[in-house]
């Protein structure tokens, strides 16, 4: 029975570490399916089909009628975003007009990142916990560039914002403008569901 006990607590902690491998696994694909990143808006792969006030989107192709979801592209199909500001947005089916969807944006890794090294970080910090200036990814200068492997999985590409290409690095960080320091940890907290709301919504 003692054995049993042991086996049985063993397999609980496998299924468990084997839960949250899936969670880590498939947040990305949850959160671009029911909210988007602003700065990673073609990642938004979500199945809404409703505008903002809550009319039907309009098919896209009167060939596949199912095929009404919001989208981020900023032309499409010979419609333009509705505002400046690129966001999901469909055709209204009843006004024939481009207009929002009111998806809301991702909070979570936008104010802050779901795991300690914070590989799915998205947000906009752009200086270092030490206060120190990030350089543009792509940049040489002043220090020698680094290419990661697939960084457009890890949301590095020509900006300077805070992010995490590297497996084996501890934490978020960024390459500095600054000639004595070529990196440099960036402040990013861990996601509490008490202070950090998942979802963002646009009150406009």
């Amino acid at each position: 029975m003692e054995n049993e006990r042991h086996v049985i607590q063993r397999r609980t902690k496998e299924d468990l570490s084997q839960n949250r491998l899936l969670l880590k696994d498939f947040t990305p694909i949850i959160e671009n399916e029911f909210c988007y990143f602003p700065l990673d808006l073609d990642k938004f792969n979500g199945k809404i089909n409703k505008t903002k006030t809550g009319s039907y989107c309009k098919p896209w192709d009167a060939n596949h009628a199912p095929d009404n979801y919001c989208t981020t592209k900023q032309r499409y199909k010979g419609y333009g975003t509705p505002t400046a500001k690129r966001e999901p947005w469909c055709v209204d089916n009843s006004t024939d007009m481009a207009v929002t969807c009111g998806v809301p944006i991702c909070g979570w890794n936008t104010v802050c990142k779901t795991t300690v090294r914070g590989h799915g970080y998205r947000g906009n910090v752009r200086v270092t916990g030490r206060g120190y200036h990030c350089r543009n990814w792509h940049s040489d200068w002043p220090h020698p560039n680094t290419d990661y492997d697939n960084e457009a999985d890890y949301g590095v590409g020509s900006h300077d914002y805070c992010r995490n290409p590297d497996p084996g690095y501890p934490t978020v960080f960024c390459y500095t403008t600054n000639w004595l320091k070529r990196y440099d940890d960036c402040n990013i907290p861990i996601c509490n569901g008490n202070d950090h709301p998942r979802y963002i919504f646009n009150t406009d």
